[in-house]
């Protein structure tokens, strides 16, 4: 499963950018 950890690295990136944005909009609003 070479593809498990590529994956695993991706989903967590989107949700540390989705959660940084969170805290943009948060700290903006």
């Amino acid at each position: 499963m070479i593809i498990w950890p590529t994956v695993l690295e991706r989903f967590r990136k989107e949700i540390l950018s989705a959660s940084l944005a969170g805290v943009h909009w948060a700290v903006a609003v």
